[in-house]
């Protein structure tokens, strides 16, 4: 899964740096109560679509279970202001 991948992808770019992140989605079950889970599996999939083509342009996401997300992220796309304003907008 995401670790074994992860690991490949350090070894195969050994000059870059990397950083993790993880996404944990507060209280989304409300969303899969009220709506259901297919419903539900739409939003997470629209928001793993806005994170690919956000900013951060991640070379990897998972989503480890329920509502939370791993990213394998290029150090250099990190800036904390993007992220904070990235993190109130959704």
């Amino acid at each position: 899964g995401f670790f074994r991948r992860t690991n490949e992808i350090i070894k195969r770019n050994t000059q870059q740096e990397f950083a993790i992140m993880y996404l944990n989605l507060v209280d989304f079950k409300i969303i899969n109560d009220l709506y259901g889970y297919e419903i539900g599996d739409m939003i997470l999939n629209d928001l793993v679509v806005q994170l690919q083509n956000s900013f951060l342009k991640p070379i990897l996401v998972a989503r480890m279970v329920a509502d939370q997300f791993t990213l394998l992220i290029n150090k250099r796309n990190l800036d904390s202001d993007k992220v904070f304003t990235f993190y109130i907008s959704l």
